[in-house]
């Protein structure tokens, strides 16, 4: 008679269905749809009952889409919130083993299994486009797709196995896994994946392989085409750091409040090293730029930025890295290239300036003084106030010191002092701010 009913109400009316309060319902959805029992734990707020259906259904359903795991996983913990709500803060420290997941247990879960659906997508594009031999296989990929793996097995039997580097470093920053070596590995791959490999300059085509030695190579993408005086190739490295930057500055998962030292990720945990990024690239972009001879000098703005010394620091700008976080990474970074360095100092030195040019752009555009209320250092003006009273000014001081005493092949008097005019025209900008 039970089943009958219900069976009819299941057809009919699935709202009646589901608020029907009787000893046998709960066996009958049991067996018949998971989801409406679900629905029904909920509504008459069982809610560790519920997660714990859910998270089990993620975890254990044979064959199924890691997009309907996911949407398992997030039915769970929506459920796991409600019950500590439920049952108050306290109960949080202990919730009943039989019953609901911690709510962290079930996002960590939850971010993981979003990871595997990411990186399914990312080598479902490239089984697309790559010559045979250089991707998943298609049993690789069914698995990817309906079973729930661990997070060792998506990195090892996939992002890594097929060179998805950025994919590595999404995968380590959710983890928090610490591994600087190996994130070190990752950054250069994916930076000099995008790289030429030849120069016209025998010189530069010496410097090119002395760079790539010991980086992770990709044997379905080759280095870029071309040459490397040529210009065409940055686009293509300034979108992979963009794109990577962003998403692990985006993640869910972004460590709250982090440090904005010279060695800080604006967020992203150890995934992001700002001083290993910032000099790998700007070592590149220094390297293009005095090829042959010394560019003109040129603080102008640009549409792309790319052929403009300042491009990787926009770069990271656009990726979400605070102002202040990318001029305390860029300050370290200038302090620990040599003396022996003098044009790379040079080529950090106008970074630097287009930087605080930008920064105090910033600042004016969005309210001065006005809008460092209630902000936080976020805020362009907020952090360029907290900056100078905690030194930059002296900062900008002994950036001029340097200039003026820059000496070396490729470094010239002239290219000198224009820095020293715009970092002299920064300090009139702060004094109108400030």
């Amino acid at each position: 008679f039970h089943d009958t009913l219900y069976k009819y109400l299941q057809e009919a009316s699935t709202e009646r269905l589901v608020r029907i309060q009787s000893a046998y319902i709960v066996d009958y959805l049991q067996r018949h749809d998971v989801l409406l029992l679900w629905r029904h734990h909920r509504i008459n707020k069982h809610f560790a009952k519920a997660a714990e259906l859910m998270a089990q259904l993620a975890r254990t359903e044979v064959n199924t889409p890691i997009n309907n795991r996911i949407e398992y996983f997030t039915r769970a913990v929506q459920s796991a919130q409600e019950h500590r709500n439920a049952v108050g803060q306290q109960a949080m420290s202990a919730l009943p083993p039989a019953g609901t997941e911690q709510v962290t247990e079930l996002q960590e879960q939850l971010e993981v299994a979003y990871l595997q659906l990411t990186v399914y997508e990312a080598l479902r594009k490239r089984k697309e486009g790559a010559e045979a031999g250089l991707n998943p296989t298609q049993e690789q990929m069914e698995n990817l797709r309906l079973q729930l793996l661990d997070v060792s097995s998506i990195y090892n039997d996939y992002a890594a196995k097929f060179c998805e580097w950025g994919l590595c470093l999404q995968i380590i920053h959710v983890c928090q896994h610490d591994n600087p070596e190996v994130v070190t590995q990752l950054w250069r791959a994916l930076v000099w994946r995008q790289v030429p490999e030849k120069a016209q300059n025998p010189d530069v085509s010496q410097w090119l392989q002395r760079c790539r030695s010991g980086v992770l190579e990709d044997p379905s993408r080759p280095y870029a085409p071309g040459a490397f005086e040529d210009e065409n190739w940055l686009s293509g490295l300034q979108k992979d750091v963009l794109t990577v930057c962003r998403q692990l500055l985006t993640s869910s998962s972004a460590t709250t409040g982090a440090s904005s030292s010279s060695t800080g990720s604006a967020g992203a945990g150890r995934a992001l090293p700002l001083d290993l990024v910032v000099l790998e690239l700007e070592m590149i972009a220094a390297k293009h730029n005095w090829i042959g001879q010394a560019r003109p000098v040129d603080f102008s703005s640009s549409t792309d930025g790319s052929s403009l010394r300042g491009w990787v620091a926009r770069v990271l700008l656009e990726a979400g890295v605070p102002y202040l976080t990318l001029f305390q990474v860029y300050a370290g970074t200038l302090q620990r290239v040599v003396r022996q360095q003098a044009s790379l100092q040079l080529h950090l030195l106008y970074c630097i300036t287009e930087l605080l040019i930008a920064w105090t752009q910033a600042a004016g555009l969005r309210g001065g003084m006005g809008s460092m209320v209630a902000t936080g250092m976020q805020e362009p003006a907020a952090a360029l106030n907290w900056a100078l009273g905690n030194g930059l000014g002296q900062q900008i001081d002994e950036f001029k010191t340097k200039l003026s005493t820059l000496a070396a092949p490729g470094v010239s008097a002239e290219d000198a002092e224009a820095c020293i005019s715009q970092l002299r025209y920064v300090e009139s900008l702060l004094v109108a701010l400030f």
